[in-house]
């Protein structure tokens, strides 16, 4: 259900979802109702934390091994995406950028897949639900890979989010910009 849905609407989505069961008279759990009741912004960062901790990015890649590597990964994506500058982002300068951030890390993986299976897995796997959530902008809503992206205005706030799930210390780069 998280990867389902039109862009930027993907958790106005989830909450029509549970008044609809709500109006019907069907059962709604105590955690349904507490969702319900949570500020706009908090239903926003539930939604974020559900994708970003339950779900399997290799489901989503085209090499399923590339995909979990990608989400073993997530840190170093935040740490890239918080210190992009405003505007359009080239998405195969961002995947090539990544690709040999990482690959410092895991030379193999490198060495066997391209540039356009990252920029396709990065996509799939990560840019692609931060699109659906809202924090990504791009050309072409429904695009399997569009050619660029921009962060949003609530970009920053999911960004902080996904980085305080991934553990006590944001990333480098995200603990500067917060403190600006």
């Amino acid at each position: 259900m998280l990867l389902t849905g039109p862009f930027g609407g993907l958790t106005d989505d989830i909450r029509e979802f549970l008044r609809c069961l709500a109006d019907e008279g069907l059962p709604l759990t105590d955690l349904g109702w507490e969702f319900l009741d949570l500020p706009e912004a908090a239903q926003l960062g539930f939604v974020l934390a559900a994708w970003w901790e339950g779900v399997d990015w290799g489901e989503w890649a085209p090499q399923p091994e590339l995909g979990r590597l990608l989400w073993h990964e997530r840190d170093s994506l935040l740490q890239e995406l918080a210190g992009l500058p405003p505007g359009q982002v080239d998405l195969g300068d961002f995947a090539r950028r990544f690709r040999a951030l990482v690959g410092h890390h895991w030379p193999s993986m490198v060495a066997a897949t391209d540039p356009a299976d990252w920029r396709q897995a990065l996509w799939a796997t990560a840019l692609a639900p931060l699109a659906m959530l809202g924090a990504i902008d791009v050309p072409a809503r429904m695009s399997p890979s569009p050619d660029w992206f921009a962060l949003t205005g609530t970009a920053p706030a999911l960004v902080a989010a996904a980085a305080a799930m991934s553990g006590p210390e944001p990333p480098i780069s995200l603990a500067v910009a917060t403190q600006n």
